[in-house]
């Protein structure tokens, strides 16, 4: 059947359009192939306003800059331009339009910029922070800031370290705070918390090892997670090649997604971000530092705005909220979005949703009328039962593979941490070099510029902490301290006294912890003298330091304000040598400054000094009893093996931070969490007293994993008056003695405490008795690894040691009341424990201690 004319016509006008489109698919294929665009690069006005190393201060030109100040801070991955990607997708144009006065913080490309790419993390917040002083100074005006992912951090960040001081209000769009909620699948704060320490473990050598992170890198990794979303961009792309006005549109996004949004990440910021927000999760949990101050998310006390998207797989919706129950303080708001990660701020969503509403938010507080979608309750999106059960699935998959996560992890972090421990514990030999002062050098060594200790809110770095001590010690040596010299400390704040103990260590000398300060004894009533600015409860120390420095003599006496007073009031002061520490105003010629013979801050000890020779059968410290003034002298071998045991007992790691409000001269915080700190190169924050309105602020602003604790605090706490900052806390353990069982069955109910390790020694620390599991509420536990020989043997009615008639000690069966007596090593002194000599046949000599125990079929131990 032949065809008409016009049908003929139509096929070749058919014929003809594509053709056509062929030709133009063509031409601009070859284009885009030549040149790489089809259009100019597109850039809003702007005025540099101020640069300086890390940024540069960028103002928008507006008609009508008489609106709201708002600072947009973008995050490190990705180019500024990510607010200004081209004139139809620019939120800077839209917010110009809408009389807004637009800021903003350029961290331009690190590979480009001279040293770039050994920016730290703390150098970009303080820059955040000098950009709002920026625009304060130049608008006269509180500003709004606005960050968009790790920017929305920044702006958490800088919140906290500034104390929002001229700050209207905080907007973050996908910006996640509990990495441990960030993962694929819902896990459990532990399996996640497991995960996240794997994951740093797994990439710790090639981390430090870069200089950074490449920006193709980044730019590949988003195109991972959306890959979806680039196949039909991608598909999108051919489908427009014809038509040039289209992909003149969508030029500017392609290309920013293509690879020239994305830059390098520098070095020690990635690793400071992977340290401290990924593995050890301080947004969430506080005690990130920035320029040597401690900070916590809780500080914040301005209103705040967040985005969520619902498909973001960057910033999952469960790890965004967490901020309105950490900014305890702040006025809390969420807007869900129907958009990605890179929708929320680019694309037609945030055209429509997310640049309004900022609008309207910066409107609502600078006085205008609530807007209605913040009147609108938050809801969560409805789930379909097909969506539900494929979620249940999925769970249940990734639980399991969390499961076999969470054991490799568990494996890893014991042959990484543990093992070592453990192993060292049992080769402890008296004749080795080892002291307090050598393993603060060698930290100092290792790892300098990591954070040792916390007070006050700042970070104390190994390598300051080491230098201070070698000031001191140099200092002390003038006064003619030196080798085996006993010298009393009478210190209130526990930095004053850790590095007096450090410089003693280092010239071989031995403290003498004179008790000024206290936790108070387990029901014990209030003693005769407070401490000024101290929370602890008020001590009777005159008979006690009189005994203790009447049976020591020590060559020299360290005091500050609290200390002077109390010794020089003694009857024996005239015998007493003193030097000052912290004192400003001269007291007495009498008394040698400390602070006058300081010299400058180094890295080396004194050059004529043998530094750090205490051996393990040199006394370390000599602690003092507060009720009786006792003496105890610790050689450096139990106190290398209670710090050991302590860190092993705890797991801790580098990502643990150990809070104590213990004094220094309290035998758990010399030995149990300072020494665990030490050997474990974990952080150590430092509270002046155990006061129970700061215990669980304090915990959250220092990010404490692990608390070191009194029976007394523990009481305190539990007899305070609820709050919810006591169930919303990143402690996952709770060591220490002196523990009712009735006080913890209330803290594991209460507190939200995932463990309590209860522990004893005895015999001047030959013993350690661990109830390391805390299964059996109220129980010693067992000998913990590395601790003497011990017996538990029978005594009458009257508490006397029980012989046969051989002269022989029984030991008891299993729930039988006894006696814990403990096996000397060969030349070991028995000091002041009643000496045994070969009570049960074995030809060795025993001490006595006064532990009246009994012990299960398990062998735990139990108090009688």
């Amino acid at each position: 059947m032949r065809k008409t004319d016009r049908e003929r016509r139509g096929g070749k006008r058919v014929k003809s359009d594509w053709l056509g489109r062929l030709q133009r698919s063509a031409r601009n294929a070859f284009e885009l192939l030549r040149e790489g665009r089809l259009v100019e690069r597109y850039q809003a006005d702007f005025e540099v306003v101020e640069s300086w190393d890390v940024g540069h201060l960028r103002r928008y030109t507006s008609p009508n800059p008489t609106g709201p100040a708002l600072l947009l801070v973008p995050p490190l991955m990705v180019t500024a331009e990510i607010y200004d990607i081209s004139p139809e997708l620019s939120a800077i144009a839209r917010l110009l339009e809408w009389g807004v006065d637009v800021w903003l913080i350029d961290f331009g490309a690190p590979e480009h910029e001279d040293a770039g790419m050994s920016r730290t993390l703390d150098e970009h917040v303080l820059a955040v922070d000098r950009a709002i002083d920026g625009v304060i100074e130049h608008t006269g005006r509180q500003v709004h800031v606005a960050g968009y992912s790790q920017g929305g951090l920044f702006v958490y960040q800088v919140a906290a370290y500034r104390a929002c001081k001229g700050i209207a209000s905080l907007i973050t769009m996908g910006s996640p705070v509990d990495m441990r909620r960030n993962l694929p699948i819902t896990v459990s704060e532990e399996l996640g918390e497991k995960i996240l320490r794997g994951f740093r473990h797994s990439v710790s050598i090639p981390l430090d090892a870069i200089e950074g992170l490449p920006g193709w890198i980044t730019s590949r990794g988003f195109k991972v997670v959306s890959f979806k979303k680039e196949i039909g961009q991608f598909a999108q792309l051919v489908g427009s090649l014809h038509d040039r006005d289209a992909l003149a549109r969508r030029e500017p996004k392609r290309r920013f997604l293509g690879g020239e949004g994305f830059i390098a990440w520098p070095g020690p910021a990635l690793r400071k971000f992977v340290d401290e927000v990924l593995a050890a999760n301080r947004m969430t949990a506080g005690g990130f530092v920035i320029a040597g101050r401690t900070l916590s998310l809780s500080d914040i006390d301005v209103p705040i705005l967040y985005f969520i998207g619902d498909r973001d797989d960057f910033a999952r919706p469960r790890s965004v909220r967490p901020i309105r129950h950490i900014a305890t303080h702040a006025d809390c708001h969420e807007t869900r979005i129907p958009a990605g990660h890179f929708g929320l701020v680019v694309g037609t969503a945030a055209l429509e949703l997310t640049w309004p509403r900022v609008v309207d938010w910066l409107e609502w507080q600078e006085g205008a009328e609530e807007p209605d979608w913040l009147r609108t309750p938050r809801t969560e999106a409805p789930e379909g039962g097909l969506r539900r059960g494929a979620q249940w699935l999925a769970d249940k998959v990734w639980e399991g593979m969390g499961e076999l996560s969470l054991e490799a992890t568990g494996l890893a972090d014991t042959i990484r941490w543990q093992l070592p421990r453990l192993t060292r514990m049992q080769n402890l030999r008296p004749s080795a070099r080892f002291n307090i002062g050598r393993t603060l050098a060698k930290r100092a060594n290792h790892e300098p510029n990591e954070t040792f200790f916390i007070w006050d809110g700042r970070a104390y770095t190994f390598q300051m902490a080491n230098r201070r001590v070698n000031r001191l010690a140099a200092a002390l040596q003038m006064l003619g301290v030196g080798l085996g010299d006993i010298v009393g400390v009478a210190l209130v704040a526990p930095p004053d006294t850790l590095a007096i103990v450090g410089a003693l260590s280092r010239l071989g000398a031995i403290p003498l912890l004179l008790p000024i300060v206290s936790a108070g004894p387990r029901g014990g009533s209030p003693r005769a003298t407070s401490v000024p600015g101290s929370e602890q409860n008020p001590i009777d120390v005159a008979e006690t330091l009189r005994a203790a420095v009447s049976e020591v003599a020590p060559v020299l006496v360290v005091v500050d304000a609290v200390g002077l007073r109390l010794l020089s009031g003694l009857d024996i002061a005239a015998t007493l040598r003193f030097a000052s520490l912290g004192l400003t105003e001269v007291v007495s010629d009498e008394v040698a400054v400390l602070e006058e013979l300081l010299g400058p801050a180094t890295d080396a000890p004194p050059p004529e000094l043998n530094p750090n020779p205490g051996r393990g059968y040199d006394p370390a410290l000599i602690l003092v009893h507060p009720e009786t003034g006792e003496t105890t002298r610790i050689t450096n071998q139990r106190w290398m093996m209670s710090a050991l045991a302590a860190a092993a007992a705890c797991k801790l790691s580098p990502s643990d931070t150990v809070y104590c409000c213990l004094p220094m001269t309290h035998a758990s915080a010399i030995m149990g969490a300072v020494g665990a700190s030490l050997v474990a190169a974990t952080r150590l924050a430092l509270a002046p007293g155990c006061a129970v309105e700061s215990f669980w602020p304090e915990v959250r602003r220092y990010g404490a994993t692990v608390v070191f604790y009194s029976g007394t605090l523990c009481d305190r706490l539990v007899a305070g008056s609820p709050t919810p900052a006591e169930r919303l806390h990143s402690v996952r353990l709770f060591v220490g003695n002196g523990l009712s069982k009735t006080t913890w069955e209330a803290m594991l109910e209460r507190f939200n405490t995932r463990s309590i390790i209860e522990y004893h020694a005895a015999a001047g620390g030959r013993v350690l008795l661990v109830n390391l599991l805390g299964d059996k509420v109220g129980s010693w536990g067992k000998p913990f690894v590395g601790s003497a020989t011990s017996r538990l043997v029978r005594t009458g009615s009257d508490s006397e040691l029980i012989r046969n008639e051989f002269g022989a000690l029984s030991d008891c069966l299993p729930g039988q009341p006894g006696r814990l007596i403990v096996a000397l090593q060969d030349g070991e002194e028995p000091g002041q424990q009643p000496l045994l000599e070969d009570p049960v046949g074995s030809g060795q000599r025993w001490i006595s201690t006064n532990l009246q125990l009994w012990r299960d079929e398990e062998g735990d131990y139990w108090a009688s």
